[in-house]
């Protein structure tokens, strides 16, 4: 046979037993998916990061029976830590090139799945809903991942990693405008919670972007301005009304950070922070003065030293923020 031939019907081979390797991973037979590599070296040795795939089912192999010897929310708990430590080494090593990653994803999430919805179908512990949301996610789930992150954050509503993988499975669902109402929330408390890496709305994306065009490169420097950034792009169309209490945590928060924001050691971390506080608190007597009746002088005028304050800390920004409420 002509030796273009035979490496074209080697190339084929090499294909089918790929096939054949991914089918043995997302059932998790992992000493069969080993078996189908070594015939793999046997029939190209140089094929592209082999060796990488050995090990990301090595690892797998190696824990099969930490695995096997406990069941539930237990099992559960374990397949997510090893996920977390496998995810990060194909990361260094190409991410979802490794032909390995996808199918082992898919067979670690539909068993933590599983273990997860038996759990609580019969115990009703909420304590499971983290994990089974994210399960939920990872599978593609994006509508029954929206239900059961929304139904955690009911009663955590400040946890902003559960509002941005909400916000996402929202957007993932074709549901623009409320993923838009949850990211904001995820950027208004604690952005630094914000699961990046499961971040793919062009929105975030764009955010993103214009922190790092401002000059915020580093992950966490750019994930604090965020929020800012949202409260003065025309993208910030969804905005919910404030209670009482929640109001004066704010008036509470900016006057301790207006103090921190004098100091230049705590300059860096308290002006993001600052101005998305006075965003917040602006958009609420905005909305507020629509409806105030004999208040709405006291109100204006309240707004106009609200105004006043965020000039004094990003005069750009205030402009910008101005402009677009203005419209």
């Amino acid at each position: 046979m002509p030796e273009n031939e035979l490496e074209f019907e080697k190339k084929d081979n090499v294909k089918a037993l790929f096939s054949s390797f991914d089918e043995c991973l997302r059932s998790g037979r992992f000493t069969e998916g080993l078996h189908i590599l070594d015939e793999v070296m046997r029939l190209d040795f140089n094929y592209p990061m082999l060796f990488d795939n050995m090990r990301a089912v090595t690892f797998w192999k190696n824990r099969e029976a930490k695995i096997a010897a406990v069941s539930g929310s237990d099992r559960a708990h374990l397949l997510i830590g090893f996920f977390d430590t496998f995810q990060g080494f194909c990361e260094r090593k190409g991410g979802t090139a490794i032909a390995a990653f996808e199918p082992i994803r898919v067979y670690v999430f539909s068993e933590i799945r599983t273990e997860l919805e038996t759990g609580y179908t019969e115990s009703g512990d909420r304590t499971l809903l983290h994990d089974l949301g994210r399960s939920l996610f990872e599978l593609g789930e994006y509508a029954k991942a929206a239900d059961t992150f929304e139904h955690i954050w009911k009663s955590e509503r400040s946890n902003s990693y559960i509002l941005a993988l909400l916000a996402e499975s929202l957007w993932r669902s074709g549901d623009d405008k409320r993923s838009r109402l949850f990211l904001r929330e995820a950027l208004f408390y604690d952005p630094a919670a914000i699961p990046v890496r499961s971040m793919t709305m062009p929105l975030f994306a764009s955010l993103m972007q214009e922190a790092r065009t401002n000059g915020f490169v580093e992950e966490d420097d750019a994930l604090r301005w965020l929020g800012v950034y949202f409260e003065v792009s025309p993208e910030c169309t969804v905005k919910r009304a404030l209670n009482d209490e929640e109001v004066l945590t704010i008036r509470k928060n900016c006057a301790r950070l207006e103090s921190d924001f004098k100091r230049l050691e705590a300059r860096k971390e308290a002006e993001p922070r600052l101005l998305l506080a006075y965003f917040w608190l602006a958009s609420h007597l905005i909305a507020a003065r629509a409806h105030a009746g004999a208040d709405e002088q006291r109100i204006a005028g309240e707004l106009t030293l609200l105004v006043n304050k965020i000039v004094l800390v990003n005069e750009p920004l205030c402009r910008r923020f101005t402009a677009l409420v203005a419209q």
